[in-house]
């Protein structure tokens, strides 16, 4: 069983996923609804969903599963989705801690990989304004920033790109 897929997305509703397997003609049936892959008590430092709804369909001859989630990211809604591959069989525990060991040891958790430009200045040492300015003038790509109710979300990742290692990475 293996992660071959990960996405997220600002959605208006949750199920967008869901949707496009509809849209492009996939047959597939909903395996789990609800899906425990956290427990607070256990996993305090995950902040994204918790419960994910399982989809099965096939592939290329293979049996895959859409895993999504929704979680709320100030005024919008987050949808993650993983995509596993398996080898046909298996059990709903198998999904539950393949997906709680990709997110955890991947430390690619969506929800805690984002900034506002404010947060990313203050986390790269850098004055108030200098995000929003590469903002502005178009130095992040498509999928690394955005704008959401009037405030410029960035990716870690197009931080990374931008500006180099976080100040508080750099040992300062």
């Amino acid at each position: 069983m293996e992660i071959i897929k990960k996405d997220a997305c600002s959605v208006a509703h949750y199920g967008e996923y869901e949707k496009s397997l509809k849209e492009a003609g996939i047959s597939y049936k909903k395996v789990a609804t609800k899906l425990r892959v956290f427990d607070f008590n256990t996993s305090p430092i995950v902040s994204g969903g918790t419960e994910f709804d399982v989809f099965e369909y096939e592939k290329e001859g293979k049996t895959r599963l859409l895993c999504t989630s929704c979680s709320a990211a100030m005024d919008d809604l987050i949808e993650e989705a993983y995509v596993i591959e398996t080898s046909g069989q298996y059990t709903l525990e198998e999904v539950a801690e393949t997906l709680r060991s990709f997110i955890i040891e991947s430390d690619k958790l969506p929800i805690m990989r984002i900034y506002t430009s404010k947060e990313a200045a203050e986390k790269w040492g850098l004055s108030a304004n200098t995000v929003t300015k590469w903002c502005n003038r178009g130095k992040f790509r498509d999928d690394e920033a955005r704008k959401s109710a009037g405030t410029w979300i960035v990716t870690h990742a197009g931080m990374m790109r931008v500006a180099g290692k976080p100040k508080t990475e750099k040992g300062e």
